[in-house]
């Protein structure tokens, strides 16, 4: 699918992280691991670190939408959001977003984000401040019920990343 609403969050930073920050990720990270742990949650399936900004599963197969809920609520009051993405089940702090990304390049240039387009949960901060909202038919946002301001497409796959794009084309005023 053509990602159109890549934009990361490095983009936006004034220098590397210092020492402290990192060590604050890590200590929160102990903590999520420590609550699975109390709380009794395992996984089935490997654990990665991304760049040591965030951690995700490779699960043997896909948790329900129920089981995704009550894990969300579990780790958000420590900062964390959780997104699946099929059998990848990624925990994210919520300092790690692409709306505040698109706020602080639309703030800095001083410009409003027209369209733009996405199929995961950590998407819709981003889609949030965008006049046009595309998300794809197969994406993890279809199956989010309290998320629903957006327009679907027909097409799966490919073909919807196609039809995002023309739908982006038919937004830019043609010249005459």
């Amino acid at each position: 699918m053509v990602q159109i609403s890549c934009i990361r969050v490095s983009c936006c930073r004034s220098g590397p992280p210092d020492f402290k920050a990192k060590e604050s990720r890590n200590l929160r990270a102990r903590r999520i691991a420590g609550l699975f742990q109390k709380e009794g949650y395992i996984f089935n399936g490997v654990i990665k670190q991304a760049e040591n900004l965030f951690f995700y599963y490779i699960l043997e197969k896909p948790i329900s939408l129920n089981e995704k809920l009550l894990l969300g609520e579990a780790v958000s009051e420590y900062g964390w959001r959780v997104s699946q993405q099929g059998r990848k089940l990624y925990f994210i702090p919520k300092a790690i977003s692409k709306g505040a990304a698109i706020e602080y390049i639309c703030g800095r240039e001083g410009k409003e984000a027209a369209a733009g387009a996405g199929d995961a949960v950590l998407d819709w901060d981003f889609l949030q401040h965008c006049r046009h909202r595309f998300v794809p038919a197969h994406g993890e946002l279809v199956a989010e019920p309290s998320i629903n301001d957006f327009t679907l497409t027909i097409n799966k796959g490919v073909l919807a990343g196609e039809e995002i794009v023309r739908k982006f084309i038919s937004l830019v005023p043609q010249e005459v």
